[in-house]
């Protein structure tokens, strides 16, 4: 992806784009550079590379949850697309970051901010990608969702004529949101502490 050369032959006779590549938490904090040549500069190539195609106007991007920050629950909820994102670390700051170019493109887009969507299968191994994808305050409003909810809303948004450049690109999903111990005490670890305020509401990505 980070190769500019590709992308004119992979863009020929495209229609539409869905962009899923991106270094995330932990890796994307152990290596920055890394981070920043996939997620912000090869982006920003994409963009560029489809606004002179004569066929690819169509961009699907994920974005993340990311962007509101690791602090969101101190904001006032719900949190909705036009409020400004305040990242909190350089996965987000890159998310936000791509926000900005593809909106600021000529090209039709929908924007998917995803909260945590956690492998279908899972080893001990990936003990620290799981705790980085939970790594919120135990107040934080949180939302998981399905990979195949999440694979669909992408193929949904690829079809989708409301695509546009505005605010509107923003795909949130409409499940309630719940404070993140709640989730925690509902199954993902069972007596986690007490539940306290169990209001719904929140920024749901």
């Amino acid at each position: 992806i980070c190769d500019p050369a590709l992308w004119p032959k992979l863009l020929a006779g495209t229609d539409a784009v869905i962009h899923l590549a991106a270094i995330i938490p932990p890796l994307s904090d152990l290596k920055p550079e890394l981070a920043t040549a996939v997620n912000i500069t090869a982006t920003a190539e994409l963009v560029r590379q489809m606004q002179v195609s004569p066929t690819a106007k169509r961009l699907i991007f994920a974005s993340s949850n990311a962007v509101a920050g690791s602090e969101q629950h101190l904001r006032t909820p719900p949190l909705t697309a036009d409020d400004e994102p305040r990242p909190s670390d350089l996965y987000g700051r890159t998310k936000a970051d791509c926000e900005l170019l593809i909106k600021a493109s000529d090209l039709r887009w929908s924007i998917l901010r995803i909260t945590a969507c956690p492998p279908l299968e899972i080893s001990f191994g990936d003990a620290g990608n799981l705790d980085a994808m939970f790594s919120a305050s135990e107040h934080a409003r949180i939302e998981a969702v399905h990979n195949d909810d999440a694979a669909l809303a992408f193929a949904n948004a690829a079809q989708c004529d409301a695509a546009g450049r505005n605010a509107g690109g923003c795909c949130f999903s409409g499940a309630q949101r719940q404070p993140a111990r709640r989730i925690l005490q509902a199954g993902l670890a069972p007596g986690a502490g007490d539940c306290g305020d169990q209001r719904g509401g929140g920024c749901c990505f």
